[in-house]
């Protein structure tokens, strides 16, 4: 089988309990199981004490979706949680959606309320975009975030149940003497199949484990709910930790946030007493076939249930009560965060995308390739070049972060490393597979051995090639139970923790380190990776020869003369080091990519100290084996923007307690949500600047790229990678030390990008159930229609475009003159009924109105018209609340001549 194809100077990101095993930096993801299984064979994470908590788990997704595209959650009525997630999951509007950045300045083009410049994607630009050395045309600091809400005070709730508040002044999101909506200073990620995450946010402050009452967990010791005694009928305060819960933890956490959707100082109990007595979703439309609430929904707008009954129905009994807790407040008014958190979990858990194309095509692969002509020849190239298999391809570094059937390291499945899946043989078309088992040879360690995939501790090593097979750090030669990682007598029990406390924590060598540990050389010409070493001299077959720190020899390695080697061929033997030490290795890796020779030595294992290396007899240099680093596994320093801009997870949570896991174990070896955990011996945290490794699923539909949203593209992500970061020798202290440049040309970056798509789940581009929703309307103008379990195409919604396509689009409402997010053919020719009552062939709707200035519809052009006017000056349609009058695209002094003009009485 396959030894994996190693990236330059490629860097080994293993979990603490394999430090000592990683047989290879890449080994996570590449050897056995090549390609990742179908999604559909994941089970989906769910709490194990799910049903200490809720009665009826489909009355509580159901009451999740209300709550979570309910725009009344909103303390100004127009907010929900949908509204910067209700496409694919993400967030794809382009006004009013940037932030001013870590120098709190926009950039020159852009101003807030205004669509966003298309011209400021990549937000970093190099002269040469595969050369971070090259020049800098364009760095922006300015983020792509989300819009939310105008920064206000609550006052109270009104007698109507809306709210009170008061607008205060906010200087950032001001032009021209007119605030605007406050935008979120980073990206807003996608929430489908987002319960696969262990932990959630960029920064993960979102805990794995749920209190019931913020996004901390059981780091904040003194959070409660309120449990009723079910014999006394008394109420009392309870710690509650509920696992695999991050959604939970993650969902409470905009709901006050005086920035995403609530006037400053509102409270949960507040959002309780304002949604509670009334009538889910009361002012939005819901498809009778909406595939949760459809059955529920009311003739005219949302559901025939209120809040208060739905949660009767989904949670049990000891959790709500009228019974008072505190003065004027009830029980499930007070544990109404603990409501919503699950709630919300459990409707997001229903949001799997696990039929995309690449899905179809892994299941059909059998052992000879059973799916011709299923994937393009374009899209298998990006798929090679994915899974870092085809010799005749430069070497990637994408599986370093993005593995398991998830494509990310951050979740559940990626915890336990990637791969799993069939063999992929239909990535290869026609090749030639020699033991028929379903390996090509051109991948295949063992082209004879039908036996190899044979692999007891799944790390994508089959045992014949494997020192280890449990992977538990004790080589099978002195293993008492070689195939039990636990080493337990069979039928011995596993830790019942296992499962959802997964190894928070990894160990790696930092930049620095790694290339001290590794030399590579390559023939010219070289790229524009500085720690490539230019091979001038020729292989003679005389080998490679590691000398410890004492100048005695440890270890001697065959490498083939240069004449050996044809053109497209891989030598990447593991040499074990016994002498070293009973896990050391030497990992050489010599290539010939297009007959161009490039070679990497690096060690594995060894103890701290220099050695001294010989190629052919002559003394190449000293590597040096250095202390690991320690950093919270899923979260990586990538230098898209400087550390000191944006430090992720080195930040802390409300109390000072740090968010990453290794940094909190700097300080202490016991962790109450993972009990007593090994810190490496107190190994250095390189934490700054890192954020979660996303998903790669739908990755096509959820631009802008990047905790900072700065590219929009799939090709300007990749580039990045090719680059090997934007700010490498700023982050170098924190930076993933995979992050190197590698030789892709646009070419491959292309076929990168197409293979990447084949992760789109068509169900979400068409938003078919289970991804179909409510209606929205959006505070800066226009509706997201009603979508039922059909899709958008059965219910007249034309396609979704991407951020990209929004970003060049002029009018986004051609072919829709209401703005209601239907195309007015398809109404037309659906509904004429409704839609074209005096069947003229128009929309009702659109028709030319005889008083366009009677902005209020009063039949009176006068002073409340007016004042709408000068209070959007200078906005763009979009959010300008009908005062452009004349259609121009921005309030200006063309509609208040037209307002001028037809002062008084309509007509």
């Amino acid at each position: 089988m396959s030894r994996p194809i190693r990236a330059v100077a490629s860097a080994c990101l293993t979990t603490a309990l394999s430090v000592f095993t990683c047989a290879d930096c890449s080994a996570q993801a590449d050897e056995l199981s090549v390609f990742e299984p179908s999604l559909k064979t994941i089970p989906v994470p769910s709490p194990t004490t799910i049903d200490d908590y809720i009665a009826d788990r489909a009355a509580a997704a159901r009451l999740g979706k209300a709550l979570f595209w309910d725009v009344r959650l909103g303390s100004d009525g127009k907010t929900a949680c949908a509204t910067c997630h209700h496409q694919a999951g993400a967030d794809p509007r382009v006004v009013n959606t940037m932030h001013p950045g870590f120098n709190a300045a926009f950039s020159s083009t852009v101003t807030p309320g205004a669509k966003v410049p298309a011209s400021i994607f990549p937000t970093m630009r190099f002269a040469n975009p595969a050369n971070r050395f090259s020049s800098v045309l364009r760095n922006i600091d300015d983020v792509a975030g989300s819009e939310g809400v105008m920064r206000e005070t609550f006052l109270g709730l009104n007698g109507d149940l809306t709210e009170g508040c008061e607008q205060q002044y906010e200087p950032t999101f001001t032009a021209n003497g007119q605030a605007f909506r406050q935008v979120t200073n980073r990206n807003t990620p996608s929430i489908i199949n987002a319960i696969f995450y262990v932990r959630q946010f960029w920064d993960g402050r979102a805990n794995a484990w749920f209190n019931g009452a913020n996004s901390s967990g059981p780091v904040d010791t003194g959070a409660r709910v309120w449990k009723l005694n079910p014999k006394t009928g008394v109420p009392s305060q309870v710690q509650i930790n509920i696992d695999h819960a991050s959604l939970a933890s993650q969902a409470v956490g905009p709901v006050n946030s005086a920035v995403e959707m609530a006037a400053h100082g509102r409270g949960w109990v507040d959002v309780a007493r304002k949604l509670l007595s009334t009538k889910a979703l009361s002012t939005q439309k819901v498809s009778p076939s909406d595939s949760i609430l459809g059955t529920y929904a009311a003739p005219d707008v949302g559901l025939t249930l209120r809040y208060d009954e739905m949660i009767n129905a989904a949670f049990l009994p000891h959790w709500r009560s009228n019974v008072q807790v505190s003065p004027g407040v009830s029980m499930t008014e007070a544990n109404m965060s603990l409501f919503f958190g699950m709630a919300i979990q459990e409707y997001e858990a229903t949001l799997v995308s696990d039929d995309s194309r690449y899905d179809q095509w892994i299941e059909r692969d059998g052992p000879s390739g059973g799916a011709p002509g299923f994937l393009s020849d374009h899209e298998l190239r990006g798929m090679r070049l994915f899974f870092n298999l085809d010799p005749t391809l430069p070497p990637t570094n994408c599986r370093e972060c993005h593995i398991s059937t998830l494509f990310s390291v951050a979740t559940y499945a990626g915890k336990n490393g990637g791969g799993g899946g069939q063999n992929g043989a239909g990535a290869f078309p026609g090749a030639v597979d020699s033991d028929g088992d379903g390996f090509p040879d051109i991948i295949d360690d063992f082209p004879t051995d039908p036996t190899e995939w044979i692999d007891s501790d799944h790390d994508d090593i089959g045992n014949n090639a494997d020192p280890d097979d449990d992977n538990d750090g004790i080589p099978d030669a002195v293993d008492q139970f070689p195939l039990n990682p636990l080493n337990l007598p069979e039928g011995e029990p596993v830790n019942p923790n296992a499962e959802f406390a997964p190894m928070p924590i990894a160990f790696m060598p930092d930049l620095a380190g790694m290339l001290k540990r590794t030399m590579t050389f390559q023939e010219p010409p070289l790229g524009f990776e500085p720690s490539v070493r230019l091979l001038n001299f020729t292989l003679t077959g005389e080998g490679i020869r590691v000398y410890d720190p004492y100048g005695k020899l440890a270890i001697s390695a065959p490498l083939p003369a240069r004449s050996a080697f044809p053109c497209n061929f891989t030598f990447a033997p593991e040499v074990p080091a016994p002498a070293i030490g009973p896990t050391a290795a030497l990992l050489i890796d010599a290539r010939t990519v297009n007959c161009k020779l490039s070679l990497s030595i690096s060690l594995l294992n060894f103890p701290l100290g220099n050695y001294r290396v010989t190629i052919d007899g002559v003394d190449r240099g000293t590597l040096s084996s250095t202390p690991m680093v320690i950093y919270d596994e899923g979260f990586y320093n990538i230098g898209v923007r400087p550390t000191t801009e944006d430090i992720g997870l080195g930040g802390t949570h409300p109390d000072g307690t740090p968010l990453a896991v290794s940094h909190r174990l700097y300080t202490s070896s016991f962790l109450p949500e993972y009990g007593q955990l090994w810190n490496g011996g107190s190994l250095t945290p390189r934490v700054n600047g890192s954020f979660k490794t996303p998903t790669l699923r739908n990755v096509e539909l959820t631009a802008p790229y990047f905790h900072n949203g700065g590219a929009a593209t799939l090709e300007d992500v990749i580039r990045l990678y090719n680059r090997g970061g934007d700010f490498h020798s700023q982050n170098k202290i924190d930076l993933a030390p995979s992050m190197l440049a590698m030789d892709l040309n646009e070419g491959h970056i292309s076929d990168l990008a197409a293979f990447l798509r084949t992760l789109t789940d068509e169900r979400v581009r068409d938003e078919r159930a289970p991804f179909d929703h409510p209606a929205l309307t959006l505070p800066e103008g226009g509706q997201v229609p009603a979508i039922g379990t059909e899709g958008r195409a059965a219910g007249c919604a034309p396609a979704v475009r991407t951020f990209a396509q929004n970003l060049l689009i002029v009018d986004p409402w051609v072919g829709d003159c209401d703005r209601n997010g239907l195309t007015d053919t398809c109404e037309l020719e659906r509904d004429s009924a409704n839609v074209d009552r005096n069947h003229n062939g128009l929309i009702d709707a659109c028709e030319p109105r005889a008083c366009p200035a009677d902005i209020t519809h009063d039949a009176l052009v006068g002073g409340d018209d007016l004042t709408l006017v000068l209070a959007a000056w200078g906005s763009p349609a979009a959010s300008a609340n009908g005062a452009d009058i004349d259609g121009s695209g921005f309030v200006d002094g063309g509609d208040l001549a037209l307002m001028l003009g037809s002062w008084g009485a309509c007509p």
